[in-house]
């Protein structure tokens, strides 16, 4: 049944991205977005400060809270680029760039930093070649022993497992469980391979225990399984991509002169221009039953002021909506009219954990005895070598805390605006640090953090104190994709199906957003594009 009116729960890019497609495939039908806080776009939150320091340099830099940098092949994001016209405010990174080519590592329990190899040569010179040749010149045989992780009843392993069968324990742990740090804030021993890196499980045979290299060898020489360069062309032509595409070919990543949050701004500024759009912000979701006569969903805002639509789109958090669901099933029928009923509960809402994460800007006045920091993207930190304790957070150490380091005066020094004539020895340095964990009663101190930097980075002079800081408490923003994340995404979905006649849901309820299909901002921008093609078939 194609939809009469639609409600969209949340504001993030899951839900912003669900209300414009959905508004291009259905031009008349209302649509409304509820957002219980007092602005769009969730965790994307950026920020212009203006600093100046004791002698008198002064500039005006943008911060980031949340994602910073966006990668081209995320066609989603690109297709908006393109729709919302945004292409004068794009800045990239060169691949040719430091930013794009150097990054580091901080290996616990030693001083300074560890750079990545990024070139087949530089395998052979790296400090942790014995790790990396090791792992993948070992690879084709470890995979054929006998050993291989607990699939418990799902077809699936932990990121950390997968790693570990593949390539070694001391591979898993050094680059696994950094990029687990780096891309879901999470320990890589709860993360799900599958459902995290599928393109790795792929080159694994459909059981993740074939050999990688192997594969990877075949299918370079035209054997075995090829035509995934072949779907991911066709599903391209689809996008609209205007010529956005052809200016990204030589980017690694990129952003916008006022950060990512251009892109949500653009978002709402088209969505109130659209006259079938509305937009209510402080509008927190209460309850949700349905109403029999019509067949319409009846969702309660906080205000108890109710809103009647026949196809319901909810973003918000799956524990947010498990909470929803457990209060609409616990009031009185009576006091919304015998023709209401209440929902059932939905399978899986709260199956994953979720990271909170302290995000602290800090901005440096310019160093003319040395830089900071190696030029570079950033660096990430792996787990200690000894850590048996699977996702805790340990407030007591610092070190044990940080996730990683981004050199956002490296890597995205565009975004500042400095007055004419300023040159490169009186430019500010910006440092974002994430940190396990979000509480205000273990917040560090600049000291301690001044202490960290100073022997990660061990610059050639002393760290000065920063002129500027912010501290963004960011709780539950990462949800973890946990081992069988696939199958029980598969039985909510199932769940949500059905007819009219035997589903309370009859497949007008989706559930989408980052605890569903992925985290990153092309992953949640393509469920809401999606979403829009299915209902318009």
């Amino acid at each position: 049944m194609p939809p009469k009116s639609i409600l969209v729960l949340g504001g993030g890019l899951s839900g912003l991205s669900s209300a414009f497609h959905l508004s291009r495939r259905f031009p008349t039908v209302p649509i409304t977005l509820l957002e219980h806080s007092n602005r769009l776009g969730g965790w994307v939150r950026s920020e212009r400060v203006k600093v100046r320091d004791n002698q008198g340099h002064e500039a005006s830099i943008l911060l980031e809270g949340g994602p910073r940098t966006l990668r081209p092949n995320g066609k989603s994001v690109v297709e908006l680029v393109n729709l919302l016209g945004l292409h004068e405010s794009v800045i990239t990174v060169p691949k040719s760039a430091p930013a794009a080519k150097n990054r580091f590592l901080h290996i616990p329990g030693t001083n300074g930093l560890t750079p990545l190899p990024n070139s087949l040569l530089s395998v052979f010179t790296s400090p942790i070649r014995t790790v990396l040749l090791g792992g993948v010149l070992g690879e084709p045989f470890r995979a054929r022993t006998n050993w291989r992780p607990a699939f418990n009843h799902y077809n699936d392993m932990s990121f950390d497992d997968f790693l570990t069968y593949h390539f070694g324990a001391d591979f898993a742990r050094l680059m696994g469980s950094a990029l687990a740090h780096g891309i879901y804030a999470a320990d890589s021993r709860l993360v799900s391979v599958r459902a995290a890196f599928p393109s790795l499980w792929d080159m694994a045979g459909e059981n993740g225990t074939e050999s990688i290299v192997l594969n990877t060898f075949k299918r370079a020489c035209g054997f075995g399984k090829s035509d995934l360069k072949a779907v991911a062309e066709s599903s391209a032509q689809s996008y609209d991509l205007g010529n956005v595409e052809a200016g990204l070919k030589d980017a690694s990543v990129f952003s916008f002169r006022d950060g990512a949050e251009a892109l949500v701004q653009a978002l709402e500024r088209e969505l109130e221009r659209r006259q079938n759009v509305t937009i209510l912000k402080s509008h927190g979701i209460a309850a949700i039953s349905k109403d029999t006569r019509s067949g319409d969903f009846v969702v309660s805002d906080a205000s108890d002021v109710r809103h009647l639509c026949s196809h319901v789109v909810s973003s918000i958090s799956l524990p947010s909506l498990h909470s929803v669901l457990e209060f609409s099933r616990s009031r009185e029928l009576n006091s919304l009219g015998i023709d209401h009923i209440n929902p059932p509960q939905l399978p899986h809402l709260v199956s994953n954990p979720s990271s909170s994460v302290t995000v602290i800007n800090l901005i440096f006045p310019p160093t003319p005895g040395g830089a900071i920091h190696p030029d570079g993207f950033g660096y990430l930190v792996p787990r200690k070598e000894n850590d048996t304790e699977i996702g805790k957070v340990n407030y007591d150490s610092l070190e044990d805390r940080l996730l990683g380091v981004v050199f956002d005066s490296c890597a995205l020094s565009a975004q500042d605006v400095y007055p004419p004539g300023t040159n490169s020895n009186r430019t500010f340095t910006k440092l974002t640090l994430m940190l396990k964990g979000a509480s205000e009663a273990n917040m560090p101190s600049e000291g301690d953090l001044l202490a960290l930097l100073s022997k990660h980075l061990v610059p050639r002079a002393p760290i000065p104190p920063p002129v500027f800081m912010r501290v963004h408490l960011s709780k539950d923003c990462i949800s973890t994709p946990s081992v069988g994340h696939l199958e029980r995404m598969a039985e909510l979905r199932k769940a949500l199906g059905g007819t009219e006649k035997d589903s309370f849901w009859g497949g007008r309820f989706e559930v989408l957003g980052a605890g569903v299909g992925g985290v990153s901002v092309p992953d949640c921008i393509e469920q809401g594009r999606r979403l829009a093609l299915r209902w318009s078939r």
